[in-house]
């Protein structure tokens, strides 16, 4: 069951890092679809890990807040991935993927500030950032 789930979780990634390229926003039947496959998926062992999956959500859902009361500036979407990958990685391993995710955004963004590509008030679409920190996590196990 380990590797469906990862190989789902991977796709999902793919599809919506793809989508906020793209379109600047992520699909709420795919984080509803991939977020009920997830908790399917986790049924066998949920008595083991309830309170790291609870966790993991629970880092989501902070984004979703934090998304609330700034206007925006963390956008909802960011919100919602990190929600459903809460479903598939629990608490540390969510809040992981979000930091080496948010190391990944800075360093394109200074990067991008140097050669002059961008100004500050740029926004970069974060969800793209995700899947390579997956694959970094991934790398750290």
């Amino acid at each position: 069951m380990s590797y469906i789930k990862t190989a789902l979780f991977i796709i999902f990634l793919t599809m919506e890092g793809i989508r906020d390229l793209r379109e600047r926003k992520i699909s709420m039947k795919s984080v509803l679809f991939f977020g009920i496959v997830g908790i399917i998926t986790s049924l066998p062992d949920i008595r083991l890990q309830w309170m790291s999956l609870i966790g993991g959500i629970a880092i989501g859902v902070g984004l979703l807040l934090i998304a609330k009361f700034t206007r925006e500036k963390v956008g909802f979407g960011d919100g919602w991935i990190f929600t459903v990958s809460g479903v598939y990685l629990g608490f540390y391993n969510n809040l992981s993927l979000f930091f080496i995710a948010l190391f990944l955004a800075a360093m394109t963004s200074v990067a991008l500030l140097v050669f002059k590509r961008v100004s500050f008030k740029t926004e970069l679409p974060f969800v793209s950032f995700v899947l390579p920190a997956y694959f970094i996590t991934v790398l750290l196990r």
